[in-house]
């Protein structure tokens, strides 16, 4: 889970990307953010990143490389986070 500083850092990288068209911002379709509700969550969506890009948190990790015994080592940036995934599948031959 990232901090709120390593958010802001990467909103203040991207900025110019996204102003290029050359990186997506989310928008209020694509947020998920559980029960948030009016001004809290449009505080979240100005802060929200988009987790496909790789960055220090790792990013989408779909990739064609993965495979049975592959190791991933996740950092952890705030004290007493844990660790959340989804769209684990695994494919057999």
């Amino acid at each position: 889970m990232p901090t709120h500083d390593m958010v802001h850092m990467w909103n203040t990288r991207e900025a110019p990307l996204a102003a290029e068209g050359k990186a997506k911002r989310l928008t209020n379709l694509l947020l998920f953010v559980g029960s948030l509700k009016g001004a809290a969550r449009d505080r979240v969506a100005k802060e929200a990143c988009r987790t496909v890009p790789p960055r220090e948190h790792g990013g989408n990790t779909d990739i064609k490389n993965l495979s049975i015994g592959t190791r991933i080592y996740f950092p952890v940036f705030t004290k007493g986070a844990g660790l959340a995934m989804g769209g684990l599948a695994l494919l057999t031959g």
